[in-house]
């Protein structure tokens, strides 16, 4: 396995695991998603003109930290947006939330490979980064419909999930 991306993930997969049983967590961190938001691409755009001047002697450290302040305000950013703005009851909202961390877990892998396998097309980077996208997405959302939500894995990521019935 690549250790640092494995380590980088898992500082996101241990925070959310203290987090997620303190009760009022989600409000609290939510409470000013816009602000997050805003900051987050205040914080992004230097560190991206960082990176286009590839003059990277002093600015690695900068950036690094650019980079990890924008992951954790878009973070509770969006866990406040989402929360306003989603928080009403859908199926397919729910099905998506409740395939998310199937998605987190899974995801690693089928992106390389289906990344390896656009590299050499004669096509813009742009159209290969839309395409590796939703290729992955669409089969993560189908192997979790058809091969985890109601397994013991769907059991131990979301709880325990019973077929609706047909007719």
């Amino acid at each position: 396995p690549d250790w640092n991306k494995l380590g980088y993930y898992g500082i996101f997969f241990g925070y959310g695991a203290l987090c997620f049983q303190h009760k009022g967590f989600h409000e609290k961190v939510g409470r000013y998603w816009f602000i997050h938001i805003l900051v987050a691409v205040l914080v992004f755009v230097p560190a991206v003109f960082m990176m286009v001047k590839q003059d990277l002697e002093f600015r690695y450290e900068i950036i690094s930290l650019c980079s990890a302040l924008f992951v954790w305000l878009m973070i509770f950013g969006l866990i406040g947006m989402f929360r306003q703005f989603f928080s009403g009851e859908s199926p397919k909202v729910r099905f998506v939330s409740d395939s998310a961390y199937w998605l987190y877990v899974a995801h690693l892998p089928l992106i390389q490979i289906v990344q390896i396998w656009v590299s050499e097309w004669p096509v813009p980077s742009v159209l290969k980064l839309a395409f590796v996208c939703l290729v992955t997405t669409a089969l993560l959302l189908l192997s979790y419909r058809y091969l985890v939500r109601y397994t013991f894995i769907g059991t131990m990521l979301n709880g325990k999930r019973t077929l609706p019935s047909a007719g």
